[in-house]
């Protein structure tokens, strides 16, 4: 089964909201939960908190998200590596 996610796809989506006004603000941490709305193949508000380091949601054949040893989202390509391993 081929990788819903591929190392393209998940660039372009970090070069996109890396732009939004005001994201740089952020915490690393809600910078990478606010990447995770944007993956998500439902409506962004679909994806939910449960728990301080776990986010649910639709991303193809993953439903938990596990952000316990998330890298800090400015560390881009460790970031994308970490991501494309959680979501294939």
């Amino acid at each position: 089964m081929p990788n819903l996610y591929d190392h393209h796809v998940l660039r372009q989506i970090y070069d996109f909201i890396v732009e939004r006004e005001g994201f740089e603000k952020l915490t690393s941490y809600n910078q990478a939960m606010e990447f995770f709305k944007e993956l998500s193949q439902g409506d962004q508000s679909d994806v939910i908190q449960t728990e301080p380091n776990i986010l649910y949601g639709n991303f193809g054949r993953i439903s938990k998200i596990n952000l316990r040893l998330v890298p800090l989202f400015r560390e881009k390509d460790k970031f994308l590596k970490w991501a494309y391993e959680q979501l294939n």
